[in-house]
């Protein structure tokens, strides 16, 4: 997923999120996690997905990477938000407001429901 945001200070966090007009989907994962990697692989990088997103959200993507190098600042950025939102496992998808409330949370990704009912969990969320 490609972070539409950006790389951004806990400072800018919420003055990003509220300047935007769709809600913000915020996907904390890791390389070394094969979960994560599944649902990159199955709904994320699919053209039904990024149709999808790109008309409903604003795509934030916080990684913890074991196979690249993050600079210190980005990589304590993302330690922050991770804590800010209380992730305790990849991958986690956080829907949120233009206020910053929190939508809906996906914790972990099941390949045996789908690409479809993660896009309806999504939809559910949006809704609110």
């Amino acid at each position: 997923m490609a972070g539409g945001v950006g790389v951004l200070t806990d400072a800018t966090f919420d003055e990003e999120v509220g300047a935007s007009p769709l809600p913000v989907l915020v996907e904390f994962w890791a390389d070394w996690c094969p979960p994560c990697r599944m649902l990159q692989k199955e709904v994320l990088s699919t053209r039904e997905f990024q149709d999808y997103a790109s008309k409903n959200f604003i795509l934030l993507e916080v990684d913890f990477p074991r196979a690249k190098q993050q600079t210190a600042e980005l990589a304590q950025q993302n330690r922050t938000l991770a804590q800010r939102f209380g992730i305790e496992g990849f991958p986690t998808i956080i829907v949120l407001n233009a206020e910053g409330k929190k939508l809906g949370e996906m914790v972990g990704y099941d390949p045996q429901a789908g690409r479809q009912a993660f896009l309806d969990s999504l939809e559910k969320m949006r809704k609110g």
